[in-house]
Formats: C-alpha cells, structure tokens, sequence
C-alpha cells in the first residue's frame, strides 16, 4: 500500500484505537508517533514552518543581513522590503519567525526549545555503562547549544579533540598525520541529522545524540527517514525533504548544499580512509549513522563463519543460546520491533543462523543453529 494512504484503520474504534501494523504473525496497536508520520506525510504538515510565539531569542543580526543581502543579490527579489524576502524564504510567517528561521537565526533557541540540542558523550568502551580505570562512565560530555550553524562546528570540535591521531607513512615515506575518521564525513552526518530531524511537537524534547565509542561514532537523530524511503536507496535515489524550507534557508547561507551529496560524500571519505562505509539504521522512529574505526582489533568470535557477520548478528547469536521470542530479541538490541523483524531476525533465519525453537501460540521463539554453538564456544550445557 503506497505510504501516504496509510494508516488503514477500523472506522469504528477511530484511528487512535482502530490502526494497526503486522509485526510477525499478529497485528499491534501502531503508537500515537506511527499515526502522526503517516497523517503529516499524507496532509503534507512542514513543521519546520510552524511559527514560534515567543518571537525571536537574541537574534544573530548579522547573519540575517548576510541572508537577506545574499537572496537580494539573486537579482529575483530586487526591490522588496527585507520582510518581504524574509517570508518569501519562509524565516517569517505573519510577522512571526518560523522554526526553521527560529533554530538559525536566534543564538539561543533552547530557550523556547530546549530538547532541540544535542548530547555529546566519549564512552571508555564499546557499549555505554562501561567505565575506565577511575570508574568514569564518560572521558567528555557536554550538551551543545544555539542555533544550527553554532552546533554543527561545536559538535566537529568536539569530536576532533577526542579522537586519535594517526601517522600514515606513503610509499616514498612522506609522514602525514592524520584523524582516526575523516571530518568531512563526519560533518555531513551530523548536518545531515541537524536537517532532516523531526521538529514536530512529538520529538522535540528529544536532542541528537552523539556518542564516540572506542571502536565507533554514533549519531542518532528523532524521526527516521521522511515518507517511508527505503534505507537501501540512501545515495542512490533522492528522498523528500521533512525539512524544506530549513533546507533552503541553508544552502542559501552556504552551510549545507542540498544537492543529495552528503550519503555519497561520506561513503567517499570513509574509503580514502580504508574504512568501512557508514551504516544506516531506521527503525521508524530514530535515525542512527554509524562510523567504525580500524583501530580495534577484531573479536575473535567472528573468525571461520562469523567474519562475515555484523556486530549486531554476532550479538543476537549470542543471546539466542536460549530461545528468545521475536520481542525479546528487539529489546536486547534497544531496536524497533518492526525493524527487528524485518532486518535483522528474517534475514537471519534466511542464512541459516537462527531456527525456530519453540512455538506457544502465536509466539515463536528463535535459537542460534545447533552447529554453530561450537564456533561460538558455547557448551550444550549453556
């Protein structure tokens, strides 16, 4: 069914009580975020065009007038008042700034805003809860504020005074130094989730996260992909913008493009690197980009039939040495039951990984294939 003709729903419990998703062999209740992305595609809702009330919070003069001078200078709005272009470009509406205007312009719009931050944390390990030598969960945290442009350049400055420096000796035996991820890459990610991010009210007490690990960088933004567009298509197709007018407002100030670059940019970087290409992760209500390092070595568990394998499969493997249901599985992996499902057990049971182990009623419950115990070092005792 095409994405903007959904939710179906019984008309006699109503759409709240009456819409559901197919997740295995039942039917679930679809949460009240699942209902709203549905109605906001389908009724077109641009959220980044709500105006804000408060109007505005220490306004950046300066970049506006740069804004309004660079629009001007196109030659298309030659002769408006600056209000004019200024609601043309959807920075107003009726007098008012609008949150796309609002989240550039004000130097502080945490004050009207507060969840629309981001989190910045450098974890001592490779899962959060772990702690170094001095019982320490985070070597740096800090929650970064003001407008857009203020946040990009603060979270790349806080990355890059966290990571590595690698020596990287060429052929003729040129010494260059240089970072454990490439910064460009990381910049278009961290645009990337500042951009195409929900602003809706459902999301926005929710900043982006941003946590550095000692094997990897995860940034994880509110709302997943807009319109239902298939992660396998990120770089390849172009998706709707969530955030148009956001969108325009930037490229105009020449902080982001919007010419579709930013998947192919970092995949790009992260090859000159010798690294692994970023991985994409929706699962409806978060998007998560994932950067991995080559400083680690690798566990020996994905030796023989498991080098080929993700984190993640190795992981579900491992919890699997006793039956877990589908929903538990989803709840090990703090992921979206659907995606769960979908991505990670189906594909799974398709390679031959997980076998069904036993069924009482309507739920299955999924163990790791007899033979590959073995490999993994689990006795037929565990």
């Amino acid at each position: 069914m095409p994405y903007a003709d959904r939710p179906v729903f019984h008309k006699a419990k109503g759409i709240q009580k009456g819409s559901y998703i197919r997740i295995g062999d039942s039917d679930e209740h679809m949460t009240s975020y699942e209902i709203y992305k549905y109605q906001a595609y389908r009724l077109g809702l641009r959220e980044d065009q709500r105006t804000v009330e408060s109007d505005w919070i220490m306004l950046d003069t300066v970049r506006m007038q740069t804004f309004i001078n660079t629009v001007k200078a196109s030659g298309r709005f030659e002769g408006m008042s600056d209000d004019q272009v200024l609601t043309l470009q959807k920075v107003i509406k009726n007098g008012k700034p609008t949150l796309a205007g609002f989240m550039v312009f004000s130097k502080f719009p945490q004050s009207e805003f507060p969840g629309l931050a981001i989190t910045a944390a450098v974890v001592p390990g490779e899962s959060t809860g772990e702690t170094d030598s001095n019982d320490a969960r985070f070597l740096d945290n800090r929650r970064i504020e003001g407008s857009i442009p203020e946040m990009l350049e603060e979270s790349i400055n806080f990355l890059e005074r966290n990571m590595k420096i690698r020596t990287i000796i060429d052929k003729n035996g040129k010494r260059t130094d240089r970072y454990e991820y490439p910064l460009v890459a990381i910049r278009e990610a961290i645009l990337n989730a500042l951009i195409h991010r929900d602003y809706s009210r459902h999301t926005n007490g929710t900043p982006i996260d941003i946590k550095m690990f000692t094997d990897r960088i995860e940034i994880i933004s509110s709302g997943g992909i807009y319109g239902g567009f298939p992660v396998s298509q990120l770089g390849r197709d172009n998706p709707e913008s969530r955030n148009s007018a956001l969108v325009r407002i930037l490229e105009i100030l020449k902080i982001s493009e919007n010419r579709y670059s930013g998947i192919p940019t970092m995949e790009k970087e992260m090859k000159k690197y010798g690294l692994r290409a970023p991985e994409y992760i929706d699962n409806g209500r978060q998007f998560k980009i994932i950067f991995r390092n080559s400083l680690q070595q690798k566990d020996s568990s994905t030796d023989g039939v498991f080098q080929n394998l993700s984190e993640r499969e190795i992981k579900v493997l491992k919890s699997c040495i006793v039956p877990l249901s589908r929903k538990e599985i989803a709840q090990i992996l703090c992921l979206n039951y659907v995606y769960t499902s979908n991505n990670v057990i189906k594909p799974m049971i398709k390679k031959g990984l997980l076998v069904e182990a036993e069924r009482q009623g309507r739920t299955t419950r999924l163990e790791i294939e007899p033979s590959l115990r073995k490999q993994l070092g689990i006795s037929d005792n565990e």
